[in-house]
């Protein structure tokens, strides 16, 4: 029924992407060019891969009073248009300045990328070309560039190979699976996604801890989490401010979060 929705060839994300001298302005970058010593954070907000999430979630989510107060990465997989569309289209349509929308698990699909390139178990050709012309067409129709989680799995870690091919839709950024943390690869910013724990408390805690794990530093947190309200998002924010008042922290938009990543790597001389 819902693959008649009649959808545009294209929708743009509500919201433009911080540029570096928005980042100066509010600080994350000084005057030197050098990347703040605090805790960035960026959240995906998941787990929306397939249309029984949609459903439930943003007819529900989307009414809480407090969106808007935290930036939020709704990973959305973009292959939903074809069994939810409705509520992609209702959740950009009603999006605020901190509503932002990247890809979930994998891309348009939930796979292991690895397990394209090396078949172990039919022996066929690799698949990882046709991935990407699969994914190409989702992600250009929706406005994407960031993928929020890779998930390598059973597949085993994606090398440079998949990467490569990651890069030519998800240029953006990354979340990644087996990595101890950020990097660059084939160009393009990553970051190992951490789980909150369920607790706002205790999602306070894990985030303080990982800050004082990087003193004096720039420290990038990519936390997923799974069918939270908006208003959860924005108790662990207060949480941790008031748990942790040592810990300077940010939470940014993904385009923001991945974006000083590459920033910070590259003016340390790592590309």
């Amino acid at each position: 029924f819902h693959q008649h929705y009649p959808l545009a060839e294209s929708y743009l994300q509500p919201n433009p992407k911080p540029t570096p001298e928005v980042w100066r302005e509010r600080g994350w970058v000084d005057a030197t060019g050098r990347v703040a010593p605090r805790l960035f954070i960026g959240h995906y907000v998941g787990d929306y891969d397939a249309p029984s999430w949609l459903y439930k979630a943003v007819p529900a989510f989307f009414r809480d009073p407090r969106r808007g107060e935290v930036p939020l990465g709704w990973a959305f997989n973009p292959n939903l248009a074809d069994r939810a569309p409705q509520a992609l289209i209702y959740a950009r349509q009603h999006a605020t300045t901190n509503d932002c929308f990247i890809a979930g698990d994998s891309g348009a699909g939930y796979v292991n990328p690895r397990a394209l390139t090396i078949r172990h178990f039919s022996d066929l050709p690799s698949g990882l070309k046709a991935w990407v012309t699969h994914c190409d067409r989702y992600y250009r129709q929706w406005d994407l560039a960031i993928t929020g989680f890779v998930l390598d799995g059973a597949g085993g870690a994606s090398t440079e190979l998949e990467y490569s091919a990651y890069a030519r839709f998800s240029p953006d950024g990354l979340g990644t699976h087996f990595e101890p943390g950020i990097a660059l690869h084939a160009g393009v910013p990553t970051c190992r996604e951490w789980d909150l724990p369920g607790s706002v408390e205790a999602s306070a805690d894990r985030l303080a801890a990982f800050a004082k794990e990087h003193p004096g530093e720039p420290a990038f947190f990519w936390a997923r989490s799974i069918l939270k309200a908006p208003t959860w998002y924005a108790e662990v924010s207060a949480s941790l401010r008031q748990r942790h008042p040592e810990v300077s922290f940010e939470v940014v938009a993904p385009s923001s979060f991945f974006g000083l990543i590459e920033h910070h790597l590259k003016s340390a001389g790592r590309r």
